[in-house]
């Protein structure tokens, strides 16, 4: 009878020991280590994209102040902003001065990225509050991978998933069809064909937001469909990403490397090895809404803003030692940071059960290389994609 007591008793603590860490405040875990995907700051329009303004000439002109698919002078506020975000939430990881031992930066092959990192960083640390073109960039040090080897640019340099994209437009996506009518009101507000496929309307919102960055508002007529315009382009990103989850394996092209490198940093961190705890991967928003939707994170946002962030947090428990996964979504900097839950797992999410739900996602180089069937990488020359796709994201 002692015996059947003292196996009660060790369920008790066990039952107890679950309570207590579920009611135990996120915040009040202790921070191990960052891994941040985000988008690059406000940018201007590339050349492919100058058509589908509604004032290309003038559009043209704004440009020649920072180049085509540049930062604009939003775009460096907003990213400026973002590092101050870091600052406030993850100051604990950080020193007072900018120290490369405390944050590993990566940004993909596109000067944008770079640019937000730069100054991103550098917010993290200023003691200014706001952005001025006369603050000192941080002497920024960081990892940009070519386009070919880069393994976070799949609609660039891997086959596959070109071959998926192409498809999704020369099938369009039965639920983007509802869209049809709202495609030809803007094809005409815009004086131009646009009547392939209603995912067109992902990048109309898109170039509209960077002439806005630019200070050229839009026509009256597209104002009155702006609202319309970003459901639209809501509704394109959803399907794509659908489209993804349901072939598991496009999804683990295009965010599965991003995954090895946080559990190969939840390796170090756990193990004890000296590394930076903040790691920011300064993107686009193909990759903040890749990674999101790896991980399994629920509820899935709408397209992301300029700016906005994705981020798991390593946190341990005070009271038990447990290693927790926090996924944490901010729509723009200076917003509050949004909770989201990890799909099949508690709330918080442990990380054993993490990685039993998501470890078989990962991704090296040699895998991506066979996968995407690589060798084909002089195909991307001659693709026709829409809207000049690898330059726009």
């Amino acid at each position: 009878m002692s015996r059947c007591l003292y196996c009660l008793y060790i369920i008790i603590l066990c039952i107890n020991e679950q309570i207590a860490e579920q009611n135990e405040n996120i915040e009040d875990m202790e921070l191990l280590m960052v891994f941040m995907v985000n988008r690059h700051g406000d940018r201007t329009p590339e050349k492919a994209e100058i058509s589908l303004s509604n004032e290309p000439e003038l559009l043209d002109k704004l440009c020649l102040q920072y180049g085509y698919g540049q930062l604009t002078d939003t775009g460096k506020s907003h990213s400026f902003a973002l590092g101050k975000d870091i600052r406030r939430r993850y100051g604990s990881l950080l020193s007072p001065t900018y120290t490369p031992s405390d944050i590993y930066v990566e940004c993909t092959a596109v000067d944008r990225t770079a640019a937000t990192a730069k100054i991103a960083v550098t917010g993290a640390y200023c003691p200014q509050d706001k952005w001025s073109a006369d603050i000192e960039l941080v002497p920024l040090v960081y990892t940009q991978v070519s386009e070919p080897d880069n393994l976070n640019m799949a609609w660039v340099n891997c086959p596959k998933y070109w071959h998926y994209l192409l498809s999704q437009w020369a099938n369009c996506p039965k639920e983007m069809q509802v869209f049809n009518p709202l495609l030809a009101e803007v094809s005409r507000s815009l004086s131009k064909n646009l009547t392939n496929c209603p995912l067109d309307l992902y990048y109309v919102y898109d170039v509209g937001n960077c002439q806005l960055s630019l200070g050229l508002p839009l026509s009256d007529e597209q104002v009155k469909l702006w609202d319309k315009i970003k459901q639209g382009a809501d509704a394109a990103a959803n399907t794509i990403a659908a489209a993804q989850e349901t072939n598991k394996e496009l999804l683990v092209l295009t965010s599965g490397n991003l995954l090895k490198e946080f559990f190969d940093t939840v390796d170090l961190i756990t193990s004890g090895a000296v590394t930076p705890r903040v790691r920011l991967f300064s993107a686009h928003d193909f990759n903040v809404n890749s990674f999101t939707a790896i991980c399994g994170a629920i509820p899935r946002q709408s397209l992301p803003n300029f700016c906005s962030s994705f981020t798991l947090e390593l946190r341990k428990s005070r009271k038990s030692e447990t290693f927790f996964v926090v996924p944490v979504y901010t729509s723009s900097p200076g917003q509050e940071p949004l909770h989201l839950e990890i799909e099949g797992c508690g709330d918080p999410c442990d990380l054993d059960t993490f990685t039993e739900l998501t470890s078989n996602s990962t991704l090296d180089a040699d895998d991506y290389k066979e996968r995407c069937k690589y060798d084909d990488f002089q195909l991307l020359d001659n693709l026709n994609l829409p809207g000049d796709l690898g330059s726009i994201l």
